[in-house]
């Protein structure tokens, strides 16, 4: 029926076509099904974040880059019950808005800041600044060789809100240091060339009350 054997050996090249293919094209077959089809996707940066950007309210949004106006805000930072936005126009903060329960209960101006050669909007810094075991908080107002200037807000458990106690616009201490076990708060200011100006505040009825002044001369 098939003479010399032709059908067989055309059986036998196509199976053994068939193999070959097989064997050099499945692997790539299966590697291609596996990693699914090729999209030149964009490559992103990973970044960091130590904490979440979170504001409830729309009217207030984390901005690191300035808007066109210059505007900006910062982090939020959670001051006892309370978060606290600081917004600042070129890096400068202008004010702080506190919010509790996604509402904003109050808004403090900031006047008068002068930081320079920070590129970011900070965030307030939390501190009981007057020892009462209720978190306070104070922004960064001015900085330069002398170090850094805070203004600073303390929380009444009376009024619920965050204020000046002493009455002024604005309450500021210069690289303080806080000593909870004496419950002083230290103001070093230096006020010229080797001249430094040390206040000691000691805490009465919640206010900071200057308790001495300390002038000193590194030329004497």
């Amino acid at each position: 029926m098939f003479s010399n054997f032709e059908l067989p050996q055309k059986v036998i090249d196509i199976t053994a076509s068939i193999i070959i293919f097989v064997a050099m094209h499945v692997p790539l077959l299966s590697h291609a099904l596996l990693a699914g089809p090729t999209i030149n996707e964009p490559q992103y940066t990973q970044i960091a974040h130590t904490q979440p950007v979170i504001i409830p309210t729309q009217s207030i949004q984390p901005v690191q880059q300035k808007s066109p106006s210059g505007m900006s805000s910062s982090t939020p930072q959670q001051v006892g019950e309370f978060t606290v936005v600081v917004n600042c126009k070129d890096f400068n903060p202008v004010s702080a808005i506190i919010l509790k329960n996604e509402s904003i209960v109050q808004t403090i101006s900031i006047l008068g800041a002068g930081i320079t050669g920070i590129h970011m909007c900070v965030p307030a810094e939390v501190k009981d600044i007057n020892f009462d075991s209720y978190p306070d908080f104070m922004v960064p107002s001015d900085n330069g060789s002398g170090g850094a200037t805070y203004d600073y807000w303390l929380f009444s458990s009376t009024t619920q809100q965050f204020s000046c106690p002493e009455g002024n616009y604005r309450c500021g201490l210069m690289n303080p240091e806080f000593d909870s076990t004496a419950k002083t708060v230290i103001s070093v200011e230096p006020t010229g060339a080797g001249h430094v100006t040390t206040d000691t505040y000691r805490i009465l009825n919640g206010r900071l009350v200057l308790l001495k002044e300390v002038k000193e001369n590194d030329y004497e």
